[in-house]
């Protein structure tokens, strides 16, 4: 294996609708870019490997000359990915990667570096993103991969259809500052109507809009509930105590409040943590803290691709168990 390299390791997280970028060790995100991996993902196999290189390879050159204002060279690049990101489109990013200069790669799941990120790294994270929510359990900083679960169809993107605006991308702006969560089984009390962005809102709408991320079977809950089960045993007292919320739905005002209500009507003994960060960024904040805290070694081009959480040797402190008192 390659030697690691001395200069902070630029760290990606490579999301469906935003990329954030900066360096590690940095408390947040230098720059948030629009992602060219929504598109390219929800092609699948369909889209050939010339299509996704043809993207990636202009967004990555952007990226690091015009946007981040650092080059590759002389540092292991970090790649913040979502487990089910298809192989093949994983393969043209880090070409594309190798392409733009950079010498080592490492890639690691995002939901294991929110936990790290929302400093609790025995959780169960729920990754609210925009076409769906993805979640698993994490101990001691360790993706349990057997408890990853999605929920599609349960997310932004769900919320946001249900306001009054042509297109997906203005409604998706709106939902953080426009929509709210209801308390469970309650109507919320009369309020304003807000216009945002050329529209009208009504009070209703606001507060109705995100009842389709709790449907009673398949809803947020129902996931946390089913991914606390795939657990091992010995390890769901404890989870149930730490359920970690991240993502862009995580903006939404309310939401962990509910869920943590949905929860105890389920019969869990659930309690909901809030990260010390932006709970948005709270991977790209994890992978920042463990890169510049861990020896990464990286991988050149024709190597096998790293993953830093099997990286069990040298893992800091920060990645230590944590008993439920100690929040």
């Amino acid at each position: 294996m390659p030697a690691p390299t001395s200069k902070p390791a630029i760290v990606l997280e490579w999301g469906a609708v935003y990329v954030r970028c900066g360096i590690a060790g940095e408390p947040c995100p230098r720059v948030r870019l629009p992602s060219p991996l929504g598109a390219l993902a929800q092609g699948g196999e369909r889209l050939n490997e010339i299509a996704w290189r043809g993207a990636l390879d202009e967004f990555v050159a952007r990226l690091f000359a015009e946007e981040l204002l650092t080059m590759p060279q002389k540092r292991i690049v970090l790649n913040v990915e979502d487990a089910a990101l298809p192989r093949a489109l994983r393969r043209a990013l880090a070409d594309a990667l190798y392409d733009a200069g950079a010498e080592k790669l490492a890639f690691a799941p995002s939901i294991a570096c929110a936990a790290v990120g929302g400093d609790a790294p025995t959780s169960i994270v729920v990754d609210v993103g925009s076409s769906s929510t993805r979640c698993a359990a994490v101990v001691d900083g360790f993706l349990l991969d057997a408890t990853l679960s999605y929920a599609d169809g349960f997310g932004v993107d769900a919320v946001a259809a249900k306001l009054p605006y042509e297109t997906l991308e203005r409604a998706r702006a709106a939902v953080a500052s426009l929509c709210f969560v209801r308390c469970r089984g309650k109507e919320a009390a009369s309020g304003p109507d807000v216009a945002f962005e050329g529209a009208s809102v009504a009070f209703r709408v606001r507060g109705d809009s995100s009842e389709v991320l709790f449907d009673d079977r398949e809803g947020l809950a129902a996931l946390v509930h089913g991914v606390l089960r795939a657990a091992p045993i010995d390890a769901r007292a404890a989870l149930s105590k730490r359920v970690l919320v991240v993502g862009g739905g995580s903006l939404i005002p309310g939401l962990e409040t509910r869920l943590l209500d949905e929860l105890r009507a389920l019969g869990v003994d659930a309690g909901v943590l809030t990260a010390p960060c932006a709970s948005c960024d709270a991977a790209w904040v994890g992978a920042s803290l463990l890169a510049a805290s861990t020896t990464l070694t990286g991988a050149a081009r024709g190597d096998s691709l790293p993953d830093l959480f099997e990286m069990r040797q040298g893992l800091p402190a920060v990645v230590a168990p944590q008993c439920v008192s100690d929040k």
